[in-house]
């Protein structure tokens, strides 16, 4: 599974990212056969000590959560509502 790499570390909309807490030492990942209440849209996540490296339950696509907060660009700004998808 690609995530996204940019040599400047900057962030965009549509970018495939894996997420790790620094002070959890974890890393986010879900299980799309995991549903919570037989929703179809709802899974659950969890984190893992280990490094799962990037595959599909680990990379999350970064959405922008309003599109009308008024930031003129596709860079993911601080402050800005992100919709984290499963890839």
């Amino acid at each position: 599974m690609n995530h996204t790499y940019r040599e400047n570390g900057s962030l965009e909309w549509g970018d495939h990212v894996l997420i790790k807490s620094n002070q959890m030492n974890a890393t986010l990942v879900t299980d799309t056969s995991d549903r919570v209440n037989n929703n179809d849209e709802a899974y659950g996540v969890t984190t893992t000590a280990r490094n799962p490296g990037a595959i599909a339950r680990s990379v999350f696509v970064l959405e922008r959560g309003d599109e009308k907060d008024g930031s003129p660009d596709n860079c993911v700004h601080f402050g800005q509502k992100v919709r984290v998808r499963s890839n």
